[in-house]
């Protein structure tokens, strides 16, 4: 299951399955690093952390959502394009993926970092009855469509 998270200064792209689909160019603008962006990845010590922590950076402004922690999600496309605008060999993310509390504290920390708000039970609650409603519209119009006439 994904962290869904509420972000509003990056687009949102279209989910399609479970993938979110983005252009070249998408990457291209939004996981560009700010200068902002730049010095909260050099707080990170060592440059397999400065890798782990851009590229999750990178995964959320593109994705709006964290990657998964286990396996650790890598989209090599994010990873190659983070690897160079750091200059960081991207095989450095494998010392990354080792070590699992190490990516829990720099995506709390991204999250603080960009104003990200958890996704909560409630609004889960809210997103589930507005499908029923919708569903309930959905169904009314394929009945009257086909002329088929509910019971009563």
């Amino acid at each position: 299951m994904y962290t869904a998270l509420i972000y509003t200064k990056r687009p949102f792209f279209l989910r399609v399955g479970v993938i979110l689909q983005y252009t070249q160019q998408q990457l291209l603008e939004v996981a560009k690093f700010s200068s902002d962006d730049i010095l909260q990845i050099r707080n990170c010590r060592q440059e397999h952390n400065r890798l782990g922590f851009g590229y999750q950076l990178a995964f959320v402004q593109l994705l709006n959502r964290f990657p998964t922690q286990v396996p650790f999600e890598v989209m090599t496309d994010i990873l190659a394009y983070v690897s160079v605008q750091l200059s960081i060999p991207s095989k450095k993310i494998d010392a990354y993926n080792q070590r699992q509390p190490t990516i829990s504290d720099h995506q709390e920390m991204i999250r603080k970092y960009l104003g990200l708000i958890r996704f909560s039970e409630a609004d889960q609650e809210h997103v589930n009855r507005g499908r029923s409603q919708l569903l309930n519209l959905q169904a009314k119009l394929f009945f009257a469509k086909h002329k088929i006439m509910p019971r009563s």
